[in-house]
């Protein structure tokens, strides 16, 4: 059943997450957190190995491993501290969680329906489309209510 707590608990997350997406709209992608961290500074590649307490070559490679998406957090925390900076690291969500929430909702009404007017299809009573959308709108509404944890079981 759709509690208030958990509209609550949507609401507080898309809260904090809205500026977290915001300010992250631009991510370096062409290079690394670590690269642009340590060029901001001024920091050769050796001397932020020498923080680190590894060789040269494993600070480049930890650059091109971070920018290639492929980089521990551990590994990345260890950069970051040694360039002064801490990691924080979240799910940022693409768009508000009532919005995605609400697709799904649509979503599947959609394809409840959909399942239900085929076979009404097959026996030549297929109602009209209007007719489908209120059902959907109906059975929307009903999910929304409801949030049953089932909503998300199928892709």
């Amino acid at each position: 059943m759709r509690t208030p707590q958990r509209v609550l608990k949507i609401d507080q997350l898309d809260a904090k997450l809205n500026p977290v997406r915001d300010a992250f709209r631009e991510v370096p992608r062409s290079t690394s957190w670590i690269r642009e961290v340590r060029q901001a500074l001024g920091m050769s590649t050796y001397a932020l190995a020498a923080r680190v307490g590894v060789k040269q070559p494993s600070v480049v490679q930890s650059e091109q491993s971070e920018k290639r998406g492929i980089i521990s957090l551990g590994t990345l925390a260890r950069y970051g501290n040694a360039l002064d900076c801490d990691l924080r690291y979240a799910l940022v969500p693409r768009r508000s969680l009532h919005d995605t929430l609400e697709e799904r909702i649509r979503t599947v009404a959609r394809r409840m329906v959909e399942q239900t007017a085929h076979s009404m299809d097959l026996e030549k009573q297929r109602p009209s489309d209007q007719a489908l959308e209120k059902q959907v709108a109906r059975l929307a509404d009903d999910l929304r209510r409801e949030l049953p944890r089932w909503l998300w079981d199928e892709p």
